[in-house]
């Protein structure tokens, strides 16, 4: 069971959602249009911006804003070393804030 509610996640539950990749994008960085999406999904090079943990922090334009706000050295944890992030005290409450903050704005 995950602790997040987001498309990679949410997208799976369900017979019909399954096998579907189009129920597990990030719906703030590709189109809406069904249609669209549908015909996209056609083509042998498609390769859908999906909803997961890695897109949510570091590159979905949803929470850019949020990002800026972050210090430097907590950028770089995100960016580049992630498992720093459960090394150091002040790491760990900048970051739990900044995934606060998204909740509220995604949920």
């Amino acid at each position: 069971m995950s602790s997040h509610r987001y498309n990679i996640e949410t997208g799976r539950h369900g017979v019909s959602k399954r096998g579907d990749i189009l129920h597990r994008i990030c719906y703030q960085c590709s189109t809406n249009d069904k249609q669209v999406l549908a015909n996209l999904k056609e083509l042998p090079f498609f390769y859908p911006i999906i909803e997961d943990e890695y897109h949510v922090l570091r590159t979905c334009t949803l929470y850019e804003d949020l990002r800026h706000k972050l210090s430097d050295d907590a950028k770089t944890c995100i960016f580049s070393d992630l498992n720093r992030a459960f090394e150091e005290v002040h790491l760990i409450r900048e970051i739990a804030k900044f995934l606060t903050k998204i909740h509220e704005r995604r949920f």
